[in-house]
């Protein structure tokens, strides 16, 4: 990768970062353990003792927050 591409990804990831930073705790763990772990919504609901929809939503709210926050980098449409 060339150095304005590895640019581009650090700031993408200090983002990422701060972006996850933000989000209620919650919510957060909800999505580092169902995205970045890789578990199901059944698992996360049973390591912490809540129901399985509660976790989808708490997942549902973090994705959005998310996306909002890293919309700068999304990759722009063709005119």
């Amino acid at each position: 990768i060339d150095a304005s591409e590895a640019l581009e990804r650090k700031r993408l990831a200090d983002s990422l970062s701060a972006a996850l930073d933000q989000l209620p705790l919650a919510q957060r763990v909800a999505f580092v353990l169902c995205e970045a772990e890789g578990r199901t919504s059944v698992e996360v609901a049973q390591i912490l003792g809540i129901p399985e929809g509660t976790v989808r939503t708490r997942l549902f709210h973090a994705k959005r927050k998310l996306r909002v926050a890293l919309e700068p980098f999304a990759p722009k449409a063709p005119r």
